[in-house]
């Protein structure tokens, strides 16, 4: 079972909560079962200065996981963070989430890989993955993906801003037909990807 902020948090007083002890009740119903927790700290953080509803929902958590752990259920609770500071420390005490695995950013090589694998079904002109990776040193998965899609962006509007630009100039829909460029895929170029890397790194 995986599980996400908007699967925990709710409007109305006392759902949040509620939702948190549903997803452990299915579990124990439906076990063996692994649950997974994804951005932890988004959701579990330390609340001290925060508002009532994190401090009820990590309370929450926490009785769901020492029922677990004092009882004979087969659920395994797992959770990922990028920041394990920000994770309520009553979460990761002894008997609860206590065993830390710590995943590193892609390597040179992996982060290639990736861009290669993300970019399967695009068009490509002149594209250098490797300079790339070396800019995204560091990056997680998670921050390449959001540099695809960002270059993609990027790529679609500066071939619009052409189409524009070809239309004031009075070209009309069948002329673009006999351009071979506007039956092609919108081209990924190398600067797409240096101006997402810039997006991107403004909130890394």
């Amino acid at each position: 079972m995986v599980i996400s902020s908007s699967d925990f948090v709710k409007a109305e007083i006392g759902r949040s909560e509620k939702a948190i002890s549903n997803v452990f009740e299915t579990a124990k119903k439906t076990a063996p079962t692994i649950i997974f927790i994804d951005e932890l700290e988004s959701l579990f953080g330390n609340y001290e200065g925060s508002g009532n509803l994190t401090k009820k929902m990590v309370s929450q958590l926490l009785m769901e996981i020492d029922i677990l752990r004092d009882g004979d259920f087969k659920v395994i609770v797992l959770a990922a963070t990028n920041a394990l500071d920000l994770v309520s420390s009553d979460l990761t005490q002894s008997g609860r989430m206590d065993m830390k695995i710590y995943i590193p950013a892609p390597s040179y090589e992996e982060r290639i890989e990736i861009f290669t694998v993300l970019t399967r079904n695009y068009d490509l002109n002149k594209v250098d993955f490797k300079k790339i990776a070396v800019k995204t040193a560091e990056f997680t998965g998670a921050e390449i993906s959001s540099v695809v899609r960002s270059a993609c962006l990027i790529a679609l509007a500066r071939s619009r801003s052409l189409e524009s630009q070809l239309s004031n100039l009075g070209i009309s829909e069948g002329n673009k037909e006999k351009d071979q460029s506007f039956n092609e895929k919108i081209e990924l170029v190398q600067s797409d990807f240096y101006s997402a890397i810039e997006k991107v790194l403004l909130f890394k």
